[in-house]
């Protein structure tokens, strides 16, 4: 990886950057990137996850002791390897692993889908948690948030979004919820890029599901749009932003499915009517 390199990544849904290539290990370095994270720098035809990148992800084994003077009087030991065999535990042992595995693993579970939610977590898109009212917002309404006024200008199913240059197909089985929406500052205060509202959708089951980002991108091509990526977003100026997600074709309803705008922790879920 080159050090004048500019690198940008994704973190919980965020885009982050400009940030320089030792940066970008740095924060690989101390856990703060990890491997699946998605990465990316001009020169490349999509994001990538940072695992994909040469020397950014290190996996380095473990580094062995120095040998112990001859005359320190401490028996010298075998030195130790990857290929050493692991010693056999008994019968019990493995038993009381398995049972204590099995009773922490329950505890975990019950902490991430709590006694109210149901579904697998593990095909849940955990963010953080919000409460959203109910869906009396249509396509096409304004509503505001605690910082914003917005809008949902769009949203429809599509096969494919950008343009000759920049496209990108949904998957086989799957399909693109393309949504077009904007949004203006309605506090005193400017906002950075790390405090916008966030787009999410949110299946009849409750789950959430985020952004498609490479998908999002090819869209913010095809339709041109002002969106402040990296700079405040200051009072009183309306930006208009693109946003796609990928789901199950088979899955999607759109009378079921709802959209959810997240501002300061407090949700508004949107039904994809159209109001007459």
């Amino acid at each position: 990886m080159s050090a004048e390199t500019q690198w940008w990544y994704v973190k919980e849904g965020q885009r982050i950057g400009p940030i320089s290539a030792n940066e970008l290990k740095s924060l690989a370095a101390e856990g703060q990137l990890s491997p699946s994270d998605m990465v990316w720098k001009d020169g490349l035809e999509n994001w990538l996850p940072a695992s994909s990148v040469k020397g950014l992800i290190q996996t380095d084994s473990v580094g062995q002791p120095p040998p112990l003077p001859s005359n320190s009087g401490i028996p010298a030991l075998p030195p130790i390897t990857a290929s050493a065999k692991p010693r056999k535990m008994g019968l019990i042992t493995k038993v009381a692993l398995w049972i204590g595995g099995a009773f922490f693993a329950l505890i975990v579970l019950g902490v991430i889908v709590g006694p109210n939610e149901k579904g697998n977590s593990s095909t849940r898109q955990q963010t953080s948690r919000v409460e959203p009212v109910r869906p009396t917002v249509k396509v096409g309404d304004s509503f505001s948030t605690p910082t914003f006024e917005v809008q949902i200008l769009s949203a429809q199913p599509r096969s494919s979004v950008g343009n000759s240059l920049f496209a990108s197909n949904s998957a086989e089985g799957g399909i693109y919820v393309a949504i077009q929406w904007s949004y203006k500052n309605t506090s005193q205060k400017p906002v950075n890029a790390f405090s916008r509202p966030t787009i999410h959708l949110k299946a009849p089951d409750g789950t959430k599901y985020n952004p498609d980002i490479g998908a999002s991108a090819s869209y913010a091509t095809e339709l041109n749009n002002d969106a402040k990526v990296f700079s405040d977003l200051n009072p009183g100026i309306r930006v208009a932003d693109a946003t796609v997600f990928e789901v199950s074709r088979q899955m999607f309803d759109s009378s079921s499915w709802r959209i959810l705008v997240i501002d300061a922790g407090k949700a508004t879920e949107i039904e994809f009517v159209v109001p007459r």
